[in-house]
């Protein structure tokens, strides 16, 4: 797909999804390209998305375990 890209096009959609997607709806580049390179843009946001939410999920896990272990379910009362 890079290689089907003119000039300068690949370096402009690698700056953010926007502007991928901005290049996808350019008149620069033929209606197949443009659905192929809106297909990859959007397959690759998602992927990012769903290793972010995985990230995110291991994340949380790891802190509820850490919560449960190391902090008192009940506070100390001490006796006089």
């Amino acid at each position: 797909l890079v290689k089907n890209l003119p000039n300068g096009v690949f370096d402009k959609a690698q700056e953010s999804v926007f502007a991928a997607y901005a290049v996808a709806s350019s008149d620069n580049l033929p209606p197949q390209l443009q659905n192929s390179v809106n297909d990859a843009v959007s397959a690759a946001f998602l992927d990012g998305f769903g290793r972010a939410c995985i990230v995110t999920a291991i994340t949380a896990l790891v802190g509820c375990v850490f919560a449960l272990k190391y902090l008192p379910a009940h506070a100390r009362v001490e006796e006089i």
